[in-house]
């Protein structure tokens, strides 16, 4: 799978910030980009993760050893650019790379 490749090769490459848009269904099933997910949350690399508000929670109970740091709701946000992503019900969350609990 490309998406695969592609969070692993940024893992390998030691890239300032890797963005994973998204996890969903499929890879809280253990599907999909979840091999991938596993292994860039146990480097150390900064990550960002998009996550439907919906199953943030389920994703927190996944990998409850990483905080959760919220960096943007866009299902509370009134601006008309973020209208069509809150439809869709995405939420960009963040994970320490350190295990440690949330950041501010």
């Amino acid at each position: 799978m490309f998406a695969c490749g592609a969070i692993q090769r940024a893992t390998e490459s030691s890239c300032g910030l890797i963005v994973i848009d998204e996890v969903g269904p499929l890879e809280l099933s253990g599907k999909g980009l979840m091999p991938a997910v596993e292994s860039a949350l146990a480097s150390a690399a900064n990550l960002l993760i998009v996550v439907r508000s919906s199953l943030r929670e389920a994703l927190q109970k996944r990998f409850p050893e990483y905080g959760f740091v919220v960096v943007a709701d866009l299902t509370r946000s009134h601006s008309k650019g973020s209208r069509l992503a809150a439809s869709r019900g995405h939420q960009a969350t963040a994970y320490e790379s350190s295990k440690q609990g949330p950041t501010t």
